[in-house]
């Protein structure tokens, strides 16, 4: 998975280019990805958006707009990964089933 700052256009990066850097950061050469690596995104409570790549935490930011925007690029109007969206969908379903 690679997280481009073009695929990050809906934050409003003037009025948020801080949490926008951070991010884009996390992803930089200091950290090698290797293929099949497991990037992991989670919003954690008072809307921390944390990041892991294989098991391991590269950071952490507190951003309700940046949380939301990822979220929308999964499971938004149009999303990054539509079979990423209709797992989730499915997922939610069978859980509200229960």
């Amino acid at each position: 998975m690679m997280i481009s700052p073009a695929s990050l256009s809906v934050i409003e990066v003037a009025e948020d280019h801080h949490f926008h850097h951070r991010f884009t950061s996390q992803f930089s050469d200091e950290y090698k990805i290797p293929r099949g690596s497991i990037i992991e995104l989670s919003r954690e409570k008072e809307q921390v958006l944390r990041t892991s790549i294989d098991g391991k935490e590269v950071g952490s930011i507190q951003s309700q707009l940046l949380c939301r925007s990822l979220l929308d690029l999964y499971i938004g109007d149009d999303p990054f990964d539509r079979k990423a969206k209709e797992d989730v969908e499915l997922n939610l379903a069978s859980i509200l089933q229960k």
